[in-house]
């Protein structure tokens, strides 16, 4: 036996409806279906729609072995004053919204060692499926910089697999 929640009477354990007030006894869900599946629906929803648009979604481990998702379409460098740039174009070429990339570019001496690495978000966030995307990376020049290459990367620093063109500092 339990108590109907309604008017305190004793009533069998696997009864549905009081016999003595005629209350509900069963649970909230089971009295609720529909609204219960709409919001199940509606988080499954949410779920899916925000791995559109989250960077995260190509994860660091998944990055190593898949094909690229941005193609550099062209890129150059030169210096001007005491700056090196790189100036460039980058084409999402995933079937995904991209958000928050940066690229990077780093600076080589003339044995291809690194000099230094600088860093700017591209111009377009974000980066929506087949879109081109300007982008400009400036550092303070240093004498010893031969040539450059870009790579690029979401904000929080995950690599973003991309088909690359190196270049020289033109002067």
């Amino acid at each position: 036996m339990k108590k109907c929640k309604h008017c305190l009477e004793q009533v069998p354990k696997k009864a549905t409806k009081c016999k003595h007030c005629g209350g509900n006894l069963g649970s909230w869900i089971n009295n609720h279906p529909i609204i219960v599946i709409a919001i199940i629906l509606l988080i499954v929803f949410l779920y899916n729609s925000s791995k559109d648009i989250n960077s995260s979604s190509y994860t660091s481990s998944s990055s190593v072995n898949s094909a690229p998702i941005l193609q550099v379409k062209s890129f150059k460098n030169y210096k001007q004053y005491d700056y090196a740039y790189i100036v460039g174009e980058v084409e999402n070429i995933s079937n995904k919204k991209l958000l928050n990339v940066k690229v990077l570019g780093v600076y080589y001496d003339e044995n291809k060692e690194i000099i230094k690495t600088d860093s700017a978000l591209i111009e377009y966030d974000p980066l929506l499926p087949k879109q081109i995307s300007p982008f400009k990376v400036m550092t303070r020049d240093n004498p010893a910089i031969e040539s450059a290459a870009v790579t690029f990367q979401f904000l929080d620093g995950q690599l973003i697999p991309t088909k690359q063109i190196n270049g020289d500092i033109t002067r």
